[in-house]
């Protein structure tokens, strides 16, 4: 059995250190895409989070203004 980084007999072998390089570049540029996936939807979501609770107060306030001085029908 070969162990890492040995030559076989017939010059190939098992444990190419450049080969891991590629296949890491796979794994970090699926971790790039996850991680820029995931601050496109988390953005929005901070705005929501946010904007909400303000509309709300807003429309609510709005709702008492009116039903204190009876605008509306």
């Amino acid at each position: 059995m070969l162990q890492t980084g040995m030559v076989a007999a017939n010059g190939s072998s098992r444990h190419d250190p450049a080969a891991a390089g590629r296949s890491n570049g796979f794994v970090r540029g699926a971790a790039a895409f996850a991680g820029g996936a995931a601050v496109v939807l988390a953005a929005p979501f901070a705005i929501l989070l946010i904007g909400l609770p303000i509309v709300l107060a807003v429309r609510g306030l709005l709702e008492i203004l009116r039903w204190l001085f009876g605008a509306g029908g």
